[in-house]
């Protein structure tokens, strides 16, 4: 379920002692955990809630009665956990107290294979987190302003996302920098006038439409950013960064890895945020790894040209970018 629904039950009094707080979108799972916990009615907050930052100690804190509280609550993240430490986890939870509300956050889709997920999809609440499509971003983005007594319509929260590259968590950070200066409401002039467009945000999208092959709609795009500047700085190191990410996930997928595995992996080895490193997961399952190769190695050359003058971007590059990135 959706975090609403989850918060909509207990409002009813629909109280679960089990919830799996589950998705790759971090800002998500922390927005869920905020928002459940005062609506556990616990009191003696400081004694009565405990968050974990690993698997340390779980479940003595289960094993825990309240203080002057008719029930507590354990937070814990089981992303890194061990999985032999999940699987005594998922042993010991018929055992745990009634007055305990055990609240795990996982940085992925729940598995029902695994015995301490399927305890929880079938006895417990699943509230689900995934990274939202751009038009729940946006829905989420108006409902944000108005929550804030900001009116902010659909049209200008699109110019909003599309000046703002990045998660849903810098997607809000920017969002209340622009609420805190806007009045009570936003416009695309405000949005023009204290909204830092990202350098990236439109070279992002011009890689995606190009992988899409929608070429009408990319020439479009390579012609505003050109128009803006003839020879913009970091432009081809940045659709190169994006291959290379590309790379690392075609490697991990065709090795067997998981989607989870594959996504730490591609952070580990590039610093890559978590948004880039699920990106580049979806766009690798595009192209084959020696084409992405071949893409890799030939705007390290158009690089080098660019630079010494050779091509001119302004004229031959939407040609060069579609040999590249339809390659034969």
């Amino acid at each position: 379920m959706k975090i609403k629904d989850a918060v909509s039950q207990l409002k009813q009094g629909r109280l679960e002692n089990l919830y799996l707080i589950a998705g790759n979108e971090s800002f998500l799972r922390e927005l869920a955990v905020k928002s459940l916990l005062p609506l556990l009615q616990i009191q003696e907050e400081e004694w009565n809630i405990t968050t974990l930052r690993d698997g340390a100690g779980l479940i003595g804190n289960l094993e825990s009665l309240p203080l002057m509280s008719e029930r507590r609550a354990v937070v814990c993240d089981i992303s890194d956990i061990p999985e032999e430490e999940l699987s005594r986890l998922a042993s010991y939870l018929p055992d745990m107290p009634k007055s305990t509300v055990l609240l795990l956050t996982k940085a992925s889709a729940p598995d029902k294979r695994k015995p301490l997920e399927k305890t929880f999809l079938e006895k417990g609440t699943v509230v689900e987190c995934p990274e939202p499509s751009e038009s729940e971003s946006i829905d989420f983005i108006c409902a944000y302003a108005a929550k804030n007594g900001v009116k902010f319509s659909r049209n200008d929260a699109h110019t909003f996302y599309r000046y703002v590259s990045g998660d849903l968590r810098h997607q809000v950070n920017e969002l209340s920098k622009l609420i805190a200066v806007a009045g009570d409401e936003i416009t695309k002039k405000d949005i023009q006038k204290y909204t830092v467009k990202s350098a990236d945000y439109n070279i992002f999208k011009l890689h995606d439409l190009l992988l899409e092959k929608k070429w009408r709609e990319a020439e479009i795009l390579l012609g505003e950013i050109l128009d803006e500047d003839a020879s913009p700085i970091g432009l081809i190191s940045i659709l190169a960064s994006n291959f290379e990410l590309m790379l690392i996930a075609r490697a991990c997928l065709d090795a067997g890895y998981g989607e989870d595995k594959t996504k730490k992996s591609i952070m580990d080895a590039s610093k890559a945020a978590e948004f880039r490193a699920r990106r580049a997961i979806g766009q690798s399952r595009l192209m084959g790894a020696q084409a992405i190769r071949q893409a890799i190695r030939k705007l390290s050359k158009l690089d080098f040209d660019a630079k010494q003058g050779n091509v001119v971007l302004k004229n031959d590059f939407f040609a060069i970018l579609m040999k590249l990135y339809s390659p034969v």
